[in-house]
């Protein structure tokens, strides 16, 4: 998976956001630019006057890695109550109809921030995932009292596609 950074721009309203999402590995060009995700993104946004821009994004050598970095980075970004759509309805009235618990009103230098320390949480647990879903799950009940930020967001438990309950190779294959 890779964990991109975009930033949404909206003239009308003055504002430019961020969004730290996620793709399969499959979604990404041989050079490992998430040009679908962008496409569905641009069509999606930009017919409500958002423009949309790839920054970056974060591919590691195992899908589960780069979903835990997203998962953090956004937790910690909402303890800090930096989650600009306090309501689905209100993302929904600007145009914003999915990923909207993913988007921030931070800048990109904040928003890295956010993913690097996100990846030294990690590091921490030396990439134990059970531990590391353990802690998610410690933090959002301690901080939101659900179990998932997604949760908190959506105020009840919420199916998200991950690489902890899909079916294909968490690995990244080699392209030597």
């Amino acid at each position: 998976m890779s964990n991109y950074l975009i930033s949404l721009n909206n003239p009308e309203y003055g504002v430019t956001l961020f969004k730290s999402g996620w793709t399969g590995n499959h979604r990404l060009d041989d050079d490992g630019f998430p040009h679908a995700r962008l496409s569905e993104f641009n069509r999606e946004y930009g017919k409500h006057g958002w423009v949309v821009t790839y920054c970056s994004n974060l591919t590691m050598n195992d899908d589960r890695k780069t979903y835990l970095v997203e998962q953090i980075s956004q937790i910690l970004m909402g303890i800090k109550k930096l989650d600009f759509f306090p309501t689905q309805k209100m993302a929904k009235d600007l145009g914003i109809q999915s990923g909207w618990t993913e988007i921030f009103a931070v800048d990109l230098n904040q928003l890295r921030g956010y993913q690097g320390r996100a990846v030294q949480i990690c590091q921490g647990f030396n990439w134990n995932y059970r531990r590391i879903q353990k802690w998610i799950k410690q933090t959002c009940q301690a901080n939101f009292g659900a179990d998932s930020w997604a949760e908190y967001k959506y105020g009840e438990p919420v199916f998200r596609t991950s690489p902890f309950n899909s079916r294909y190779n968490y690995e990244v294959k080699s392209n030597g």
